[in-house]
């Protein structure tokens, strides 16, 4: 199966580098990659703990719903 031509850009100088500082120890691609995915979980988390907060107020104004009905 033929899937074509690449079309990513590749750089032989670029590659040469990061090869380079990753050797040295310099490498920060990885560092920076994570990083990046750490604050995204973070956006994530904050937004599951607001929606569960909304379903959490959302399941008591139901409960008192509820028995306010019961009782009249």
């Amino acid at each position: 199966m033929d899937m074509g031509p690449c079309p990513k850009f590749h750089s032989l100088q670029l590659r040469r580098e990061y090869e380079e500082a990753k050797a040295k120890g310099i490498d920060n691609y990885e560092r920076e990659l994570e990083d990046a995915i750490d604050r995204l979980i973070g956006e994530c988390d904050r937004k599951i703990g607001r929606a569960l907060k909304r379903f959490e107020d959302e399941d008591e104004r139901v409960a008192i719903a509820i028995s306010v009905s019961e009782v009249t």
